[in-house]
């Protein structure tokens, strides 16, 4: 199920991007990441529409558009990786806006 970001699915998506970004940088430390997650909490994540996927209540991917068009934030975790999940959150995110770019 998709559906937009409630405050309660903070926790969950923040340790989904903490996850997944860390995993897909293994080149930058990643205390560089656990010191960026303020900002993303506080300043992008505040600054953009969000919709989560669920599963069995279970937050497995979200999808973040920034003014308007600007596709900010697309992560899946990583034991969910490969199930459609991420195309579901971009199609979700089309219906709401004519262009998106990256």
């Amino acid at each position: 199920m998709i559906r937009e970001c409630q405050p309660s699915d903070l926790p969950a998506l923040l340790d989904v991007w903490l996850a997944s970004t860390t995993a897909a940088h293994p080149f930058i430390d990643p205390l560089y990441w656990q010191q960026s997650l303020p900002l993303v909490r506080d300043s992008y994540l505040p600054d953009a529409h969000t919709w989560v996927y669920l599963e069995n209540g279970q937050l497995l991917g979200f999808i973040s558009v920034m003014n308007a068009s600007f596709v900010g934030a697309l992560f899946v975790a990583q034991q969910a990786a490969g199930r459609g999940i991420g195309s579901a959150l971009l199609n979700e995110a089309k219906r709401h806006y004519a262009a998106l770019s990256l």
